[in-house]
């Protein structure tokens, strides 16, 4: 009986509990895993403040990944991140793009483009200690596909 108290207490308090979002501060670049066939990886490492006194952890998540309004494929978080509470840290985020078929093709003409569209969408799975939520994502951004180049060193 006791256990399930502490249980139904532990329900409410979740679902009750606010997460101040991380504050993005700047990149300090990438690198690139490998490249095979449909799949891409690779480890941003951006610079994030999380205002909260508490840690936050981003769990594994799958978002959509558009580019110039045309779906390319999924990207993965590979594994579980953490940013410390009230701290500004560099974070190493390791992602997996899985390419639609075809997604290679629809790129090319887009690397000579000064700029193009990026749109990121799903949910973000995210919590502190037992307690967790599903964020919505919508990231979109405009960014040089010279960047990208996986060849060249960020």
């Amino acid at each position: 009986m006791t256990k399930l108290i502490i249980l139904f207490t532990l329900l409410i308090f979740s679902s009750c509990i606010s997460f101040k979002e991380l504050e993005f501060k700047g990149m300090n670049g990438y690198e690139m895993g490998k490249l095979s066939g449909s799949e891409v990886s690779f480890t941003l490492k951006p610079i994030v403040y999380n205002p909260n006194i508490y840690a936050l952890k981003v769990k594994k998540s799958v978002l959509d990944l558009e580019v110039e309004g045309k779906n390319f494929g999924k990207i993965y978080l590979e594994k579980k991140i953490s940013a410390k509470g009230r701290k500004m840290a560099e974070l190493q985020v390791p992602l997996r793009i899985e390419l639609e078929s075809g997604a290679m093709l629809k790129a090319m003409p887009l690397m000579l483009k000064d700029s193009v569209r990026v749109v990121l969408k799903g949910h973000l799975k995210g919590g502190m200690l037992v307690f967790s939520k599903k964020f919505p994502v919508e990231f979109d951004k405009k960014i040089s596909p010279k960047m990208l180049n996986p060849f060249k060193k960020p």
